[in-house]
């Protein structure tokens, strides 16, 4: 069995000091949607208060924000998009159907995708 320590001390309306075992956070909000940032990084977390169901994401370190990252890109001109068949879509075999266009891509040595700037 093991000992548990956590502590919460409100510092205003809102924000929250988060003192624990293993380390401290702060986290700012309102009750069922607050944004906690610790050593483990910044975290989004929403609730329905009373009901125990919650959900946790993690937010990027960097900015604060999901970023999309993109791993391919087909540039496809308006001639060859007019030319898709697009009613017998569960019928195109999307690696022939790639090899049409042109591709944007980077890969390592070893063929993972890394990832590219869109055009």
């Amino acid at each position: 069995m093991a000992f548990r320590f956590h502590r919460r001390i409100t510092l205003f309306p809102g924000v929250r000091l988060n003192l624990g075992k293993t380390g401290v956070s702060v986290s700012a909000g309102v009750r069922g949607a607050t944004v906690t940032a610790g050593k483990r990084g910044v975290h989004g977390n929403v609730g329905l208060p009373g009901t125990g169901l919650s959900y946790r994401q993690r937010l990027d370190k960097a900015t604060g924000f999901e970023a999309d990252t993109y791993l391919l890109q087909a540039q496809v001109s308006r001639e060859q998009w007019q030319q898709l068949n697009l009613r017998s879509a569960q019928q195109i075999d999307p690696i022939a159907a790639l090899a049409l266009f042109q591709l944007n891509r980077d890969m390592t040595k070893t063929g993972i995708f890394k990832p590219i700037q869109p055009k």
